[in-house]
């Protein structure tokens, strides 16, 4: 409502006291710990409340947004990046929400186009873009990782391929890619 009204100051005022009411973390400490500890501060006791990732990468999607359009790049990234994230361990820990449209994910990752991630969100971003049918987008981030010289990557984007030519003409062309790009590009790999 504040972010509407153009009060900006008020909206992350009122983000910051409600990151303690929906996950029982404090807002400094969010901001603090890395992605990795935040996941693990989110799972209770082993157990795994997707809800609770959602709700903070909410929050810090929003936050990030404010930071962005404010164009304060170094508060708006790690808060992106832990969303991205938190939305992701979400997706990978719930059945029910594989299957759903999660509000913000797909906004979150097009925000962090081009952005580094770690190599736990690169992991999950793969795997769920591959699972959405987002073939090219799966693509540009790994070949983003094989850029990078790491025999990891050629070993994923190889197995990545490989997996995509087992799928129809069809498949591959609504996954933004032809068959004849995902062989050439597995044979650039070899």
């Amino acid at each position: 409502k504040r972010r509407k009204a153009g009060d900006d100051e008020g909206a992350l005022i009122e983000i910051r006291e409600a990151y303690g009411r929906m996950t029982g973390l404090h807002a400094s400490l969010v901001y603090g710990l890395s992605e990795d500890d935040v996941v693990t501060m989110l799972t209770v006791q082993g157990a795994v409340h997707p809800e609770r990732f959602v709700s903070l990468a909410v929050l810090l999607r929003e936050e990030g947004d404010i930071y962005s359009s404010r164009g304060e790049l170094d508060d708006a990234l790690p808060r992106m990046q832990k969303a991205l994230r938190l939305y992701l361990e979400a997706w990978d820990r719930s059945d029910a929400l594989r299957i759903e449209t999660i509000p913000g994910l797909d906004a979150t990752i097009g925000w962090m186009e081009g952005y580094p991630v770690t190599a736990e969100t690169r992991t999950l971003l793969l795997s769920y873009l591959e699972e959405k049918g987002r073939f090219d987008e799966a693509e540009n981030y790994l070949l983003d990782w094989v850029d990078g010289g790491s025999a990891e990557a050629i070993d994923h984007a190889t197995a990545f391929y490989q997996r995509l030519l087992a799928l129809s003409d069809a498949e591959l062309i609504v996954g933004g890619l032809t068959r004849n790009e995902v062989e050439t590009a597995l044979g650039d790999l070899e």
